[in-house]
């Protein structure tokens, strides 16, 4: 029987970062753009802040019912049936989520970082990873990430000062030049990356 292990808060806040930070860079620039176009920022910064107050409602269930995994907290919730189909939801987007992630990971690593390279065997070593980490558990991952989180601020806090010189603020304007409607539907996407 697996047993079941917990984290600290601290280390699910880091780990949420940690994950938002990777999803973030990865798929949502491109897709809120898409929808949003210039005001693509605006959707950001407005469902970053609802994602963020999803991921306390989570923290505070996780408080609230401390031994239970989220399928029991979902049948106990919603009752059988639908705590069932929430949970069935869950792991599914889950699993899509992995594949997809897997995906972006080797696209971008085989066209900008090392071209030539099959996207299968970067595939192959990612899902290595990721199964060592579901062997080695939760615990070990949160305090993995608790180790590398100062290393990957610092490296996107360089990254955002070394192109600061490069953002043009007239590529913004005109301010709510979309509709809203397009701006909450690129919200949307940035929404998931913390929604789940």
């Amino acid at each position: 029987m697996i047993e079941k292990e917990k984290i600290s808060t601290r280390q699910f806040m880091i780990s949420v970062i940690l994950f938002t930070i990777g999803t973030t860079i990865l798929f949502v620039p491109t897709t809120v753009a898409t929808e949003a176009k210039q005001d693509g920022w605006i959707s950001a910064i407005l469902f970053t802040g609802i994602g963020l107050l999803l991921v306390l409602f989570y923290n505070a269930l996780g408080n609230i019912f401390p031994n239970m995994t989220l399928v029991e907290l979902s049948i106990k919730l919603l009752g059988k049936w639908i705590g069932n189909m929430v949970a069935f939801i869950y792991v599914s987007f889950f699993l899509y989520s992995t594949a997809a992630l897997l995906f972006y990971v080797g696209n971008f690593l085989t066209t900008q970082m090392l071209p030539g390279t099959p996207i299968q065997s970067i595939i192959i070593l990612f899902t290595t990873i990721l199964m060592m980490g579901v062997y080695y558990g939760i615990e070990v991952l949160a305090r993995f990430a608790e180790f590398v989180i100062p290393f990957v601020l610092l490296l996107f806090l360089i990254l955002v000062i070394t192109i600061s010189p490069q953002i043009e603020f007239q590529n913004m304007q005109p301010i709510f030049g979309e509709d809203i409607k397009s701006i909450i539907h690129g919200g949307f996407y940035s929404i998931l990356t913390i929604l789940f």
